[in-house]
């Protein structure tokens, strides 16, 4: 029998759902894991995916990377469909900053959202890694995270808006 740890997000359903499209957000979990349950739920605010459209292009990867598009495809695959983070420890594939922000990394790409509960992103902004490790990186990360500070305050209906914790197993249930 499967622990209820384990057990996919969307399985347990909850109150989210009518609380997700009227905060204006957008449940793409579906779009990652084919005809599957997704064992994780991604959403995507507007500014992320404005961002998306109009960052990503932008974006320098290094040479021996796949595309931009290809890393953040991936990084969200891996993430709706429940697989582990295997990357180097020192790598930190998923990382908290500040304010309880959660930044997941690709070699070349910082997406930075919350967690509202264990197993369920809230994708808000992203950067380049040249960006968030060069010269003002501590401050465009701290940028971003009082960007989602205030986004958060400014829900309507989700009434636990971020998960407090600071460890992976706080935000992932199957965690590295």
């Amino acid at each position: 029998m499967t622990s209820a740890r384990f057990v996919p997000y969307i399985a347990h359903h909850n109150a989210y759902d009518g609380s997700i499209s009227a905060d204006g957000l957008e449940d793409v979990s579906h779009q990652f894991t084919g005809s599957k349950r997704p064992w994780r739920m991604l959403c995507f605010t507007d500014n992320f995916i404005n961002e998306y459209n109009s960052k990503v292009p932008t974006f320098q990867v290094h040479e021996t990377q796949a595309s931009a598009y290809d890393q953040i495809d991936d990084e969200f695959d891996q993430f709706c469909n429940g697989r582990p983070y295997l990357q180097p420890r020192e790598f930190h594939p998923i990382h908290p900053t500040l304010k309880w922000c959660w930044e997941l990394k690709t070699p070349d790409i910082r997406i930075f959202g919350w967690f509202v509960e264990c197993d369920f992103f809230i994708a808000h902004c992203m950067n380049s890694a040249a960006v968030t490790h060069g010269e003002r990186g501590f401050q465009v990360v701290t940028n971003h995270a009082h960007q989602i500070d205030s986004f958060r305050s400014n829900l309507k209906i989700l009434n636990r808006p971020f998960v407090t914790g600071v460890r992976n197993q706080d935000v992932l249930s199957n965690q590295i």
